[in-house]
């Protein structure tokens, strides 16, 4: 078998390993010198025509050139594996110096917008903002407004009840049985009108208590939710 074609596979394997810059690049020089029908493995096949008495020198040299590649391309895969590694981890770097992300804020929701404003306009009347229960006895939510079981007025106030004569609350009025110690926001109630509205309002009721008569008048405002 010719030494010089032996020198000219291997150093072609070797400069064609050293010039793949890719996994897949080397993947190829592999195929093109030990794949089935690699240049070695032609030459592998070949060796049964040379003569007996220098078959097995050359089929030592054969398999010294064949481990002498396989070295060498794996120790080029080794080095293309590190530099892959080395730009992965430059790539997904986390630059923990830079200024964190921001959330934006958001924004009070346009009732309590406008109940807000409401109440600001009030309270340069010279009212207070008081808070009364959603949840309310039917002896406190109608009995004592003058609203017996059989009154007329129930029929647009169902409400939701709770078992035991609890019910959300149908009317701010209510809040005046507490002693007007306490205020209104929400409450619920039977009621007609539009396909978009629901059984949910936010009433804002100005509460006139005079001093010393103990008289008072109260109005109601619904704002729609």
């Amino acid at each position: 078998m010719d030494r010089d074609r032996l020198r000219a596979i291997s150093s072609g394997a070797r400069t064609e390993s050293a010039a793949a810059v890719t996994p897949e690049a080397l993947d190829q020089v592999r195929i093109r010198y030990l794949g089935r029908h690699g240049l070695i493995t032609q030459a592998f096949r070949e060796l049964g025509q040379v003569d007996a008495a220098e078959r097995p020198a050359a089929g030592a040299a054969l398999n010294d050139m064949k481990a002498a590649v396989e070295a060498l391309l794996q120790a080029r895969a080794e080095v293309l594996a590190a530099e892959g590694q080395r730009a992965r981890l430059e790539a997904e770097a986390l630059d923990v110096t830079l200024p964190g992300r921001t959330t934006a804020r958001g924004r009070a929701h346009v009732l309590t917008r406008t109940e807000e404003e409401i109440a600001q306009i009030f309270f340069g009347m010279g009212f207070s903002i008081v808070e009364g229960p959603e949840v309310e006895h039917d002896h406190d939510n109608f009995e004592r407004l003058n609203m017996p079981a059989y009154h007329p007025a129930r029929d647009t106030q169902d409400s939701f009840y709770l078992g035991g004569g609890w019910m959300l609350r149908t009317h701010t009025t209510v809040v005046d049985v507490h002693v007007l110690d306490r205020g209104d926001r929400r409450c619920g109630r039977c009621r007609t009108g539009a396909a978009t509205g629901g059984i949910l309002r936010t009433p804002v009721t100005p509460r006139c208590f005079s001093r010393p008569t103990g008289s008072w008048s109260t109005r109601e405002y619904a704002s729609p939710t």
